[in-house]
């Protein structure tokens, strides 16, 4: 199946157009952002949510484009924001002196602070609760155990591409779940 048809059939969601997208296009992808990132687990992270961003445009692109240059595109401007969030991070600490670093006010959060981080986990928490065993186990492994791909495809006994992909479905579930939570 050409990608024009692939593409098309994403346009109305159809799952097994989607997995076919990410299987054909992940090693380019993810080797673009290894290049950049020279992490592996940060060239993972990055290409799972390239795709997720992808995939929740797919109904805006325009055809008489390329699906490739249109990916890596998105992929090419979620590094460079990925790079100034870290950047931006590294700057508030760059400006302060010798006085003003032995004179950092306490940042242990307050009652309120731990309350609010708590409310959160716990409807994180909740929420991953209602993924399958297997969601939730590959979710654990990758975003809190920040575990390889690698090392989660030999852990479940899974083709490293099925793990890409369920860790993109389970994501992709538990947003949905969180944005469809009553505040």
């Amino acid at each position: 199946m050409s990608i024009e048809e692939l593409v098309l059939l994403g346009k109305n969601k159809d799952q097994k157009a989607y997995h076919e997208l990410f299987r054909r296009f992940w090693k380019p992808v993810y080797h673009f952002l290894l290049k950049r990132t020279n992490d592996e687990h940060d060239a993972e992270l990055l290409s799972i949510e390239v795709f997720t961003k992808a995939f929740d445009k797919l109904t805006s692109f325009d055809l008489k484009y390329q699906f490739e240059n249109w990916l890596f595109t998105i992929a090419r401007n979620h590094h460079i924001d990925h790079t100034r969030k870290i950047v931006k991070q590294q700057d508030l600490h760059a400006d302060l002196t010798a006085q003003q670093l032995f004179n950092v006010p306490s940042e242990v959060p307050t009652i309120e602070d731990d309350l609010i981080l708590k409310e959160k986990l716990e409807l994180v928490l909740s929420h991953l609760d209602k993924l399958n065993d297997e969601q939730r186990a590959l979710m654990e492994a990758f975003y809190m155990d920040d575990h390889s791909l690698k090392y989660i495809s030999e852990k479940f006994n899974l083709p490293i591409n099925t793990v890409k992909v369920k860790i993109f479905r389970s994501r992709k579930r538990l947003l949905k779940l969180l944005e469809d939570a009553p505040d």
